[in-house]
């Protein structure tokens, strides 16, 4: 599982560092194929991301305090957007942290749940 959750943080990021005309693009692209509205889709990739990461550590794991664990996922959702600033056509914003740390607490609610049952 460890594995798996380092995979997952290396693939959010990289999502989450493309410049940002490559990542309109791409999310144009996404929106078109899925008829989801694109705004709606780049919030709602924020909270998946984040809701995937956070039950990943949850689950995966278990010898580090639950605190530690959801405070270092909740660190990374600020980190994240924080390091965007530097990258062309990608800004800091406020918003996002916080749908990353909505994402982060309905993942740890999952992670928990299936802790429960393992």
């Amino acid at each position: 599982m460890k594995i798996i959750t380092v995979i997952w943080l290396f693939f959010m990021t990289l999502l989450s560092h493309m410049p940002g005309e490559p990542s309109a693009e791409e999310s144009m692209w996404l929106s078109r194929m899925t008829g989801v509205n694109e705004s709606s889709l780049r919030r709602g990739m924020h909270v998946f991301l984040f809701a995937v990461l956070a039950a990943l550590v949850v689950v995966g794991f278990p010898e580090v305090g639950l605190g530690l664990r959801i405070g270092a996922v909740c660190l990374w959702g600020l980190c994240d957007e924080a390091t965007k600033i530097p990258i062309p056509g990608r800004h800091f914003s406020w918003k996002d942290v916080g749908l990353n740390e909505g994402g982060t607490l309905i993942g740890t609610l999952i992670g928990l749940g299936i802790s429960a049952f393992i």
